[in-house]
C-alpha cells in the first residue's frame, strides 16, 4: 500500500498505492480486466493509486447516480479521512457500534471470491447466481439500491451479518498490506451522523477477534499473493500479447463455483463442501492458468 496518508500531520485520506514493483503495462492490463479502480489517473496523481480487494481492505464512498458536479464532489471525498496510521495489532483501539446503519449507506463494499462464497452459501445460492444478483463491476462490489443503501441492509440492520465482508468487520479500521506481506491498520474518521464512538479500552487484536476477522484476512492475503503473481505474469508477456493470451481461462475468475467445478472435473476431484478448502482449490486453479 502507498503513502498518500498525510503522515506528517497524523491525518490524511484512506487510500492505497502500488510502489513501482510492476510495469505500468501490467497495472493497466490488470485494471482493465479486474476493473477495480476509482478515478485511476487522478489517483496516480495523488500518489494513491490502484485499489484492490486484497491490497486495501477499507470502505469507500459511492458516487451513485448523480450530476457531474456531485460526482466530482464524490470523487474528491471518496477517500475517507484518517485519524491514525501505521497501527499494529497491539495498538490501543476500541469502537462501540450503536447500530445507526450509517456505514451501510453510500459505500462501495469490496468483496473477494471467498467473501462471495460465504455470502452465497448463507443465502443458499451458488456464486454464479450471487455475483449476477448482488454484485457489480465484475463481481468486485456489492450492489447498492437506488437510494444508496447496501443491498443487504434490512429494517433490523445487516441481513447477512454473520457472513459480512471484511471491510464491514474492520470498519472503522482499514487494513493495508504491502507486497512483502507487511500489514498495518489505520483508524478512520466516522461519517457525519454516525452514533458509534471510539474508546481506548482494548487493542486492535481484540477487536479483530471480536469481529471474526481472521479467516477473512487470511483469504484476502492469499488472493493478494495471487494478484502479485498475475501482475508478474503480465510483465513477462511480450508487449504484443493480450491479457487473455498471457492468462488463458481468466474470464469469470471471480466465480469460485464455476472455476472450482471446472478444475475438479478436469482432475477427477470432488468439489469440497468447506468454503475454506474450496477457496484453496480456487486459488490452485487460477495458479494453474499462470503456471
Amino acid at each position: 500500500s502507498g503513502d498518500g496518508h498525510g503522515r506528517n500531520s497524523g491525518k490524511g485520506r484512506a487510500g492505497c498505492g502500488f510502489r513501482n514493483h510492476f510495469s505500468y503495462r501490467s497495472k493497466q492490463v490488470l485494471i482493465q480486466v479486474i476493473r477495480f479502480v476509482h478515478d485511476y489517473p487522478a489517483a496516480l496523481h495523488r500518489g494513491a493509486a490502484v485499489v484492490l480487494f486484497a491490497v486495501f481492505q477499507c470502505m469507500f464512498f459511492s458516487q451513485g447516480e448523480q450530476s457531474d458536479q456531485k460526482k466530482k464532489q464524490r470523487r474528491d471525498a471518496m477517500q475517507i479521512p484518517v485519524q491514525r496510521v501505521r497501527l499494529d495489532e497491539s495498538a490501543m483501539f476500541g469502537f462501540t457500534c450503536r447500530r445507526c446503519k450509517q456505514c451501510c449507506r453510500d459505500k462501495l463494499i469490496q468483496v473477494n471470491p471467498y467473501e462471495s462464497a460465504r455470502l452465497s452459501a448463507f443465502l443458499g445460492i451458488g456464486t454464479t447466481e450471487f455475483l449476477k444478483r448482488y454484485t457489480v463491476r465484475n463481481g468486485t462490489y456489492l450492489r447498492l439500491l437506488h437510494d444508496g443503501t447496501c443491498c443487504f441492509l434490512g429494517p433490523e440492520g445487516c441481513s447477512v451479518h454473520p457472513h459480512r465482508p471484511l471491510v464491514c468487520r474492520l470498519y472503522p479500521l482499514s487494513r493495508h498490506v504491502t507486497h512483502t506481506g507487511e500489514d498495518w491498520f489505520a483508524e478512520l474518521e466516522t461519517e457525519a451522523g454516525c452514533r458509534g464512538s471510539y474508546h481506548r479500552g482494548g487493542r486492535i487484536t481484540e477487536y479483530l477477534l471480536e469481529q471474526g476477522a481472521e479467516p477473512f484476512m487470511t483469504a484476502a492475503d492469499r488472493y493478494l499473493n495471487l494478484i502479485w503473481e498475475m501482475m508478474n505474469t503480465v510483465d513477462s508477456c511480450s508487449e504484443s500479447n493480450s491479457f487473455s493470451a498471457c492468462l488463458p481461462g481468466y474470464l469469470n475468475w471471480m466465480d469460485m463455483d464455476a472455476v472450482v467445478t471446472d478444475y475438479c472435473r478436469r482432475r477427477n476431484l470432488q468439489v469440497p463442501e468447506d468454503i475454506g478448502k474450496r477457496a484453496r482449490f480456487h486459488i490452485e486453479a487460477l495458479r494453474s492458468f499462470i503456471g
